[in-house]
């Protein structure tokens, strides 16, 4: 415990006029008696060695002479300068590690909304070649003789066959997206509406739904990629890629 007490005094000991003036300002003596300290211009060795009379000869009060010889008893150094600084310098270190951090997983995000729009543009869009085509060819199979029917049955049953697996990758696309986000609400009526295709007009009309939900999913798709060109210049700038 002296060994601790005689450090911490050492360190005290070190501190130069000014460094004991602001030192005191810590312990709340009083005005007067600060003011009288400060007109003896004490170093920090000087204060250490002080007795409490003396400093009252010195014009210090009594009640403040001894917050002041028990604060030289506790005092306790600052933490070290070099240590100070160490941490100051690592400072920005660790907010532009955490920066670049974020700005990853923002990349991140942003790369896996942009692969799962781009592969739901492109299933939406495949949609609507096999259901035109269905529909074509119940229509043909219906002025067909049933001996001349083979061929259209054959194409019939492969673009089924073709519809029957877009909607699946569909449906497994929107396990992706946020249930009752627009995409999911999106699927679901592209689902639907290729099941309600029995004449040409509603043909028409299912396609110009589809060709509204491509053309949303286009610019979402657009700010997807525009938001990792971003964020690829920011983390180029911060040398962290």
């Amino acid at each position: 415990a002296q060994l601790w007490c005689s450090f911490r005094m050492s360190a005290l000991k070190d501190y130069s006029v000014e460094q004991v003036m602001e030192w005191l300002k810590t312990v709340e003596i009083s005005e007067k008696s600060l003011k009288a300290i400060e007109n003896l211009k004490m170093i920090g060795e000087e204060l250490v060695d002080a007795e409490a009379d003396e400093l009252m000869d010195d014009g210090v009060t009594g009640d403040d002479a001894k917050r002041i010889i028990h604060a030289i008893k506790s005092f306790k150094p600052p933490e070290d300068t070099a240590e100070a600084s160490k941490e100051a310098d690592t400072q920005p270190v660790k907010k532009e590690a955490a920066e670049v951090k974020a700005l990853r997983a923002q990349l991140a995000d942003a790369e896996k909304s942009y692969t799962e729009l781009v592969a739901l543009k492109k299933t939406m869009s495949a949609i609507t070649m096999p259901v035109g085509c269905i529909l074509q060819c119940k229509e043909e199979l219906k002025s067909l003789p049933e001996e001349k029917r083979g061929p259209t049955q054959k194409k019939f049953t492969m673009y089924v066959k073709k519809r029957d697996d877009i909607l699946k990758k569909l449906r497994e696309l929107r396990g992706t997206f946020k249930e009752n986000s627009e995409n999911w609400r999106a699927i679901t009526e592209i689902h639907e509406g290729s099941m309600q295709v029995v004449s040409k007009n509603s043909n028409f009309n299912f396609g110009k739904m589809v060709t509204t939900h491509t053309s949303r999913v286009f610019r979402e798709q657009r700010a997807a990629l525009a938001s990792i060109k971003e964020v690829k210049q920011k983390l180029k700038k911060l040398g962290a890629l």
